[in-house]
């Protein structure tokens, strides 16, 4: 289990480093194409940082469940 935790935790903090630099590329990139040109490449780049947002979240929290429930199985099984 804390193996496995460890791995989606992993995975989130990939997933949201990447998620934080494609919502910056985007902001940068909505104010250097202007309201009229290219608005539809700031709008797919959004969403890829949307959706790598999801995963983060939705790797993370597992995770941390895991890992804390692997390391409270570790010390009872240590207790006992």
């Amino acid at each position: 289990m804390v193996v496995f935790g460890g791995l989606l935790l992993a995975a989130s903090i990939f997933f949201g480093i990447f998620s934080i630099k494609n919502a910056g590329s985007a902001e940068r990139l909505r104010e250097s194409v202007g309201p009229k040109g290219g608005m539809f490449i700031v709008r797919l780049v959004e969403k890829k940082a949307e959706a790598q947002r999801n995963v983060a979240i939705g790797t993370g929290i597992p995770g941390i469940l895991l890992l804390g429930g692997g390391i409270f199985m570790m010390r009872k099984a240590r207790g006992a």
